[in-house]
């Protein structure tokens, strides 16, 4: 019983985390370039919030999922964040012209580092 308790408050505690997090990434869109040789470049841009006042660096990493929710394309982008700022990201990829074609959503998950003062 004590162990299904303490499980309890653990994912409890994991969930509160998750959801008291700082970085939060919105206007999230991928705008083609030029096709070439069966290749898209093509440019994804986001903005990133900063909603704590303490300084952050976050990984982001962005997926371009087909209509399945399958990853057709997989892109990282690094940002350094000032408290209680919000800054504009963008990162150009080379996806395949018949992925590129399939994407329908993107998905972006933070992996955010408190910057040492």
């Amino acid at each position: 019983m004590l162990q299904r308790f303490l499980i309890f408050i653990a994912v409890l505690a994991a969930s509160a985390a998750v959801q008291a997090r700082c970085l939060v990434v919105k206007d999230n869109d991928v705008n083609k370039i030029r096709t070439r040789y069966d290749l898209t470049t093509a440019t994804w841009t986001g903005s990133v919030h900063n909603t704590c006042k303490a300084p952050y660096d976050a990984t982001l990493t962005v997926k371009f999922k087909d209509g399945d929710g399958s990853v057709l394309y997989r892109a990282v982008q690094v940002v350094v964040l000032r408290g209680g700022r919000e800054k504009e990201t963008r990162r150009r990829v080379n996806i395949p012209a018949d992925e590129y074609r399939q994407i329908r959503k993107i998905d972006v998950t933070v992996d955010e580092h408190l910057r040492p003062r």
